[in-house]
């Protein structure tokens, strides 16, 4: 049994303790929040959204955010690992190109090994196997396939540089689910059983004009301002994950408030827990283990503890 607390109102004594809410809120329905969580999974998770997947919402926050010019200046500058835009002055347009991993680069040697064993030439034969050419044509002409060889990273870096701030989300599943921060393996116990199932994020107009600053690890407030604005942005929605977790794997708190229907106030009679009678439970209380700290924020204080129930409730 935890700790009561106690209070008293003209005649009538109070009991309360803290518990595990039996009926949460949930923090992203029934909050306003500045932020905005996405996700896919099996479980019905975050906020509720109409993308079939990651990629469909990332390609529209493209076309919604980001310019033709930046995209195409990012893959022109070599910004993308994996694609380039090269200028075929012969039919005066761009050649798209994909550069191959090692492990098709390997495949293709393989295969052409294999031909040539078999007396056959490869259709691979005096060309760069390291990459290909996807399409050709105007930049306007490129622009859908130019996104479609984007990565999830190309799509994160072009949208942050734009004055968003990602974070990725995961569940751990095993007898219950719950979210952190992080991709698989920032998990303790990252295996199987953890999995990234979307993101977090805000944008730097909902900073400014929702938050306020952030506190550091060791307590101390920091006012928001230009040059840490998204580090206002992480500690949100750190928070806000750490909030959705208490709900979703059901440990939110909130304080049980019973009243006294004892015939006196003896201290056998209070303590006889058939003199107790359910009133009410405080709304859901997210973001706190601690029960001092529990209490102190719903105005109880540490003299309201027994103290032989307030010296018999004076």
């Amino acid at each position: 049994m935890g700790v009561f607390y106690y209070s008293k109102e003209e005649d009538t004594l109070y009991r309360y303790s803290v518990e595990n809410d039996p009926e949460p809120i949930n923090p992203r329905i029934d909050n306003d929040n500045p932020d905005h969580m996405l996700c896919w999974s099996r479980y019905s998770l975050g906020d509720e959204n109409n993308y079939s997947d990651a990629g469909q919402f990332l390609t529209d926050m493209i076309y919604e955010y980001i310019s033709d010019k930046t995209l195409i200046n990012y893959i022109k500058r070599g910004k993308c690992n994996h694609t380039k835009l090269q200028y075929n002055r012969r039919n005066k347009e761009y050649d798209l190109i994909r550069i191959r991993t090692n492990e098709e680069i390997k495949s293709i040697k393989n295969l052409i090994e294999y031909q040539h064993q078999r007396g056959k030439r490869s259709a691979f034969e005096n060309k760069d196997i390291t990459q290909v050419v996807v399409n050709s044509g105007t930049l306007d002409y490129l622009y859908d396939d130019l996104l479609e060889e984007l990565s999830i990273s190309d799509y994160l870096n072009l949208l942050e540089k734009a004055g968003f701030v990602f974070l990725p989300v995961s569940i751990y599943d095993h007898s219950g689910i719950t979210m952190y921060v992080g991709g698989k393996f920032d998990h303790f116990d990252g295996r199987w059983d953890c999995s990234q199932v979307g993101w977090i994020y805000i944008s730097k107009a909902e900073v400014f004009e929702n938050l306020g600053g952030y506190r550091d690890e060791a307590g101390k407030f920091h006012k928001l301002n230009t040059k840490n604005w998204r580090k206002v942005a992480e500690y949100c929605m750190r928070l806000s994950v750490e909030e959705y977790d208490q709900y979703i794997s059901e440990t939110a708190k909130c304080i049980k408030i019973e009243e006294y229907t004892g015939s006196s106030f003896d201290i056998d009679e209070i303590e006889n827990e058939s003199n107790w009678d359910f009133k009410e439970y405080s709304g859901s209380l997210y973001g706190y283990d601690d029960e001092e700290i529990i209490f102190n924020e719903y105005g109880l204080k540490e003299e309201n503890v027994s103290n032989d129930v307030m010296k018999i409730v004076a």
